[in-house]
């Protein structure tokens, strides 16, 4: 089995991807060397979701997607070169066949949060943010994703199958 790590100690660290087995004489899990390290990222690598594809995030404003061939590295099928404005902070993704829905959501300093298909096309921007974008959580029970900033105020977005409403208020609840 085959899990991914995130290290963003330096640019050049990319996504490593390790192979994990329950070894229950040693007690290791993850095994040391790395399987493959992926380094399309110029900047800090911030967010890394995996579904059917690989996706990643950084502070370089991309958003690339990955095919993964069984047993091989990561391969980019797609890359979103100014995917913001300014460098993303966060990533959320959403795969649910229950109600057919399928989207990424990104996060940035640029002061948006976007919504994205699978495949990279941009679905939906909310530009009315004040603050940067720090913080992205998706609540499946109430369809409802959550978005963090600078001073903690929620603002709350509600998805339903890619018709997209919002409305905000203070929240008293701590946030990324």
């Amino acid at each position: 089995m085959t899990f991914i790590y995130l290290k963003n100690i330096l640019p050049n660290q990319g996504i490593q991807l390790h192979e994990y087995e329950i070894n229950n004489v040693s007690g290791q899990i993850i095994r040391a060397v790395p399987f493959a390290i992926v380094c399309e990222h110029t900047d800090i690598t911030t967010g890394v979701v995996m579904l059917d594809k690989l996706y990643s995030v950084g502070f370089d404003g991309k958003l690339i997607i990955y095919d993964c061939p069984f047993g091989e590295p990561p391969i980019v099928s797609k890359k979103l070169n100014h995917a913001h404005d300014a460098g993303i902070t966060c990533l959320i993704a959403q795969k649910n066949s229950l109600d057919n829905s399928e989207w990424l959501m990104t996060g940035s300093f640029d002061k948006t949060a976007k919504v994205w298909s699978l495949d990279g096309k941009m679905i939906y921007k909310f530009a009315d943010f004040t603050q940067a974008v720090t913080g992205l959580t998706f609540v499946n029970a109430t369809k409802t994703v959550w978005i963090g900033m600078k001073h903690l105020l929620n603002i709350r977005f509600r998805i339903l199958n890619l018709l997209i409403s919002y409305s905000c208020w203070p929240s008293l609840c701590a946030c990324i």
